[in-house]
């Protein structure tokens, strides 16, 4: 019943987010450049600050398509940490919302499949706000990250954070470019800590 009316309140806050821009702005590029940065981003023998700038380039460009290209290109193409945390950022931070699906682990309760069988295997929660400095996300109506309802970007790393205690989780990016980790869950009748996955693209 708890975890139904929190459902209803996730709907709720839903019909009124705002979409998150990671860029300050989206700007034209020349067909040229687009091709030289994009060629600079797939070349591994490349200064990794030199790949890094291309893919700034790329996912602030106005054109929607190129910006998803660059980050699923830049995370595909590269093993540096620096890059590959920099578009981690860059895809948390342009996110309208956040879908994290999860699944029982072997030593779930009955309670914590319970609480699952509830949400259906997915949580999905708007972006009200971001903040490029912070290195974070907020699900919640207001002009700042409060750790409690929010997302916050680490490294390689994601904290995050919904409700004073009902979900709480911690994500690591992988080889296979998404977000592992978990959920703990708390529900008042169970308390779990869950196996989750943050798909990035």
């Amino acid at each position: 019943m708890i975890f139904r009316l929190w459902l209803i309140v996730l709907v709720a806050i839903g019909l009124g987010a705002a979409n998150a821009l990671a860029c300050d702005e989206y700007v034209s590029v020349s067909q040229q450049d687009l091709k030289a940065d994009r060629d600079k981003l797939a070349d591994k023998g490349a200064d990794p600050l030199d790949r890094l700038f291309a893919f700034r380039q790329l996912a602030c460009s106005g054109d929607p398509t190129i910006r998803a290209y660059s980050v699923q290109a830049a995370l595909e193409s590269s093993n540096d940490p620096v890059l590959r945390n920099a578009v981690l950022l860059e895809a948390m931070l342009s996110k309208s919302r956040v879908d994290v699906e999860f699944k029982a682990g072997k030593d779930a309760t009955a309670g914590d499949k319970d609480a699952l069988h509830d949400l259906g295997g997915l949580v999905s929660l708007p972006v009200y706000y971001h903040s490029s400095e912070q290195g974070c996300i907020s699900f919640q109506d207001s002009d700042q990250c409060q750790p409690r309802y929010s997302a916050f970007v680490k490294g390689d790393k994601v904290e995050f954070g919904y409700g004073n205690h009902s979900l709480i989780g911690e994500f690591q990016l992988t080889e296979s470019n998404e977000l592992v980790g978990y959920l703990h869950i708390d529900s008042g009748q169970a308390s779990g800590k869950m196996p989750a996955v943050i798909k990035l693209f």
